[in-house]
């Protein structure tokens, strides 16, 4: 991981080493996701600046000295993506458990210490199941993966609920194309811009929720 200068697009001196000191697989870096004066990343990694510190971090952007923000996954556990939204950050990923509580796929920890929120939903897919991303908008939080079942009632790869009470919605598109959860994994997404959401992933079709009208094409890759 390195840093660049804005203006010149030149490397500045920004020190931080990873290590994999569990497994010979080395390390990958998975994602980044800036929150104020600090970065969040996610990889294979089990040490970071020499500190024991698992999957994810919390970098200073000045220096990249190491903040106290911790989580424990479960064993092999992959954080794939992650979003921030205020005093909150969604762990998006391949899990079965966040800091000893069983926690599969999707969580969310605060930002300052890495506490789980009380949110917790269950996604199921034809095989394992994923989940790429997370937008929380105000009172209500889309998510996008690989699922078909989302707390017992279908879902094709993309789930409203209210986040203040972690209700499921009972609407919204059904995407569907490739049920695969490795592809899901490591493509696609959702992003707001004004007053548009977007939703980008492996998938080629769309439909909304309760309707009988057939299908539309749309490619989502």
């Amino acid at each position: 991981m390195i840093a660049l200068d804005a203006g010149t697009g030149e490397q500045v001196g920004w020190p931080v080493t990873f290590a994999n000191q569990v497994s010979s697989g080395g390390v990958v870096l998975y994602d980044i996701e800036p929150s104020g004066e600090h970065v969040f990343v996610s990889g294979t990694f089990s040490h970071v600046n020499g500190v024991s510190r698992a999957s994810v971090a919390k970098l200073a952007l000045s220096d990249a000295s190491l903040a106290p923000f911790s989580v424990q996954l479960s064993n092999s556990g992959q954080v794939r993506k992650m979003s921030a939204f205020g005093e909150s950050i969604a762990l998006c990923g391949l899990y079965t458990s966040v800091n000893g509580m069983s926690q599969r796929l999707l969580a969310f920890v605060t930002t300052a210490e890495g506490t789980l929120l009380p949110f917790t939903a269950s996604f199921q897919g034809s095989f394992f199941g994923s989940v790429r991303d997370a937008l929380l908008d105000g009172d209500t939080l889309y998510v996008v993966g690989d699922f078909n079942v989302v707390n017992g009632s279908p879902r094709e790869d993309l789930a409203i609920f209210r986040w203040s009470t972690g209700e499921l919605l009972p609407y919204g598109p059904r995407i569907g194309g490739y049920n695969d959860w490795l592809i899901w994994a490591g493509r696609g997404g959702i992003e707001r811009s004004g007053d548009t959401i977007f939703v980008y992933g492996p998938f080629t079709s769309v439909s909304s929720i309760g309707s009988s009208a057939p299908a539309q094409s749309a490619p989502g890759v």
